[in-house]
């Protein structure tokens, strides 16, 4: 009965020592010890933001993205929290409108700008039907006087 450590599994022949595996399984738990410790520290140091998240959780059953930043911003103070939600959404509305009405003055420059090269294509055309017409009535009555135009 020989027990598995990580990292083996059954059906596997070890091909290191004892010794080896004993080193192996030794720093393994150095590292989950460490890890462990660390995220006590963590949870100690952010203990209040736990609690805000936790009281939030049971009143709500649910936090989204953006609340879960406020309430961690906010050290877990739940009213602070709701401030800051709040002004985030505003600025995000107000950023919402800022881009809708620069798009809507972009589209407006557009529509000003193509209305403007309509008009000088139709004025140049009628530039140029003027300037053929004056053309043509003077190629017709060449060679006669005004006697002869009577």
């Amino acid at each position: 009965n020989e027990e598995i450590f990580v990292g083996q599994s059954f059906g596997q022949v070890q091909s290191y020592s004892d010794a080896t595996a004993y080193e192996i399984d030794k720093e393994v738990q150095r590292i989950i010890s460490e890890c462990y410790e660390d995220t006590k520290r963590i949870l100690l140091e952010k203990r209040s933001t736990v609690e805000g998240l936790a009281q939030r959780l049971i009143e709500a059953f649910k936090v989204d993205g953006p609340e879960f930043e406020a309430i961690y911003d906010a050290e877990g103070d739940l009213e602070l929290a709701k401030t800051l939600l709040e002004q985030k959404k505003a600025e995000y509305i107000k950023a919402q409108e800022e881009r809708a009405a620069a798009a809507k003055a972009a589209e407006a420059e557009a529509v000003a700008a193509q209305k403007a090269a309509v008009s000088v294509d139709s004025s140049e055309s009628a530039d140029e039907t003027k300037a053929e017409d004056a053309a043509g009535d003077s190629g017709s009555d060449e060679g006669l006087d005004d006697s002869e135009l009577n």
